[in-house]
């Protein structure tokens, strides 16, 4: 931040927390004068408890604004009671988006906000609505939404470990790396079903970090979640919260035999070579901790 230019227009700056107090203390060193809440999902449960505790503690957000900053959130938000009524004692306004969104081509999706039609190749939802959110932010910093239509069009999003889509001879993985919880994991695999639903779908997965004594009963939710976004295989890497996304595996009815346990990444590989077919498409995610992309970068 310090190599910033001085006459920069915008800072964009991303806070950070898996303690209570944290978000405030990084709010009041920044004093933003707008800002954006993503969502409000599993992540940092082992600190933060449940989700609710996590929306106290993404409001700390407030507490270095000024009355009158504005906060963009999407109107699904996880406890958006909370955040609001912790927003009004802030005397900061809570702006809330939506937007409609419809498959205008193979390649392009059409989002309807602000009376108008945006073109953008993004298609996971999870983007789509990070891009409403900063485009309602910079129509209310004074951007024309002629502008904005331009930038939304010309941007392309193949951002390396998050669901990025890379084509291997005849097959497809989609390096999601970069972090994990059960709540992207769930959006990830919905998408996944989605995108592709008449291809054989593979999950190559490593643990989920910071989740507490909530850790077993989550990692079997995700389980259950993949065999009920069409998974037909599941190879995870790691220690004992494997076995977690293992027994979910069953109890939703998936195949014993297609969910296998590794814990030596080439022992993971090897097997991964010998089953993979024409056409597959692979996920692959995990925590930091987990370092999932060493099986990307042996794919590659």
């Amino acid at each position: 931040m310090l190599k910033a230019p001085q006459d920069a227009k915008w800072w964009v700056i991303e806070i950070g927390t898996n303690h209570f107090g944290e978000v405030a203390e990084l709010s009041k060193v920044v004093r933003p004068t707008a800002g954006i809440i993503t969502n409000i999902g599993q992540s940092h449960l082992e600190f933060l408890q449940n989700t609710e505790g996590v929306a106290r503690e993404k409001s700390g957000l407030f507490a270095g604004m000024s009355p009158g900053n504005k906060v963009i959130v999407p109107d699904t938000l996880l406890h958006l009671d909370l955040v609001e009524e912790e927003a009004v004692k802030a005397g900061v306004d809570i702006v809330k988006t939506t937007a409609v969104t419809e498959q205008s081509s193979e390649k392009n999706s059409k989002i309807r906000l602000f009376n108008e039609w945006f073109e953008s190749s993004i298609d996971s939802p999870l983007l789509q609505q990070n891009l409403v959110l900063a485009l309602t932010l910079l129509k209310k910093e004074g951007v024309p939404v002629a502008l904005l239509k331009q930038a939304a069009a010309a941007l392309e999003l193949s951002v390396k470990g998050r669901f990025q889509q890379i084509e291997i001879d005849d097959w497809i993985l989609i390096d999601d790396t970069y972090n994990a919880n059960p709540s992207s994991f769930y959006s990830v695999l919905e998408n996944l079903n989605k995108t592709y639903p008449d291809l054989r779908k593979i999950v190559v997965c490593g643990a989920m970090a910071e989740l507490g004594d909530l850790s077993p009963e989550l990692h079997r939710q995700v389980g259950e979640t993949m065999v009920k976004n069409g998974i037909e295989k599941m190879f995870g890497l790691g220690g004992s919260e494997i076995k977690f996304y293992l027994e979910g595996w069953k109890n939703g009815g998936g195949k014993t035999e297609a969910a296998q346990h590794f814990s030596d990444i080439d022992d993971l590989t090897n097997t991964f070579r010998e089953e993979l077919r024409a056409s597959d498409v692979v996920l692959v995610k995990g925590s930091r901790s987990a370092k999932m992309e060493r099986f990307v970068e042996a794919m590659l």
